[in-house]
């Protein structure tokens, strides 16, 4: 299989000053990516599961409104799901 050298949704592979001077939107997939790699380890995430998670796991510290920002995207992208009966649980659509 030939890699994608023009994967923009990895770029983990990459310095943070670099990534830094990619456009908005490629952070804002990354971090996308970051929060799809949490329900990897835990099929079912409530909201302050995924900011402890992410700050543990990524060492940066991220606001509630971020997180609820991220979901939602996350939702209307159909990656994942709101948890029925829920307030604030999500999980990954396989």
């Amino acid at each position: 299989m030939i890699e994608d050298i023009f994967d923009l949704t990895s770029v983990s592979d990459r310095s943070e000053q670099f990534v830094q001077q990619l456009k908005p939107t490629i952070n804002i997939r990354k971090d996308s990516m970051n929060i799809l790699n949490l329900f990897e380890r835990k099929s079912v995430l409530s909201i302050d599961e995924i900011l402890i998670g992410y700050a543990r796991l990524y060492n940066v510290e991220k606001k509630r409104a971020w997180v609820t920002s991220n979901m939602y995207n996350l939702c209307k992208k159909k990656m994942i799901i709101k948890v029925e009966g829920t307030k604030d649980k999500y999980q990954r659509i396989s």
